[in-house]
């Protein structure tokens, strides 16, 4: 009996850990910036994948090619980072200059 409760425990214990295994791997990274007199995040969701948050708003992004840097698009929002600086677009309004915070 002791020995079937053992290998019960092992079993729930093995199980655990592989949950919060494939918890940890799927952890996203959010980086803030400033961006004039707003307060801009992007959560990194994957490497392909990211979210913008500018104010109230949020937008889904695709990483797309970039010449330097990354960058960041969907339709007519776009976001550009190198090193320390980013600049970003909605709506068509004029470029945007950020500042890692």
């Amino acid at each position: 009996m002791i020995r079937l409760s053992l290998v019960a425990l092992a079993l729930a214990l093995a199980l655990a850990l592989g949950v919060m295994a494939g918890c940890a791997a799927t952890s996203s990274k959010t980086t803030a910036y400033s961006c004039a007199d707003k307060d801009v995040r992007i959560e990194y969701l994957s490497e392909q994948t990211a979210v913008l948050y500018v104010q109230k708003n949020k937008f889904a992004l695709d990483r797309v090619r970039s010449g330097s840097g990354e960058r960041w698009s969907a339709g007519n929002v776009g976001f550009w980072t190198k090193g320390d600086s980013a600049m970003y677009l909605v709506d068509g309004q004029p470029d945007i200059n950020c500042q890692l915070m």
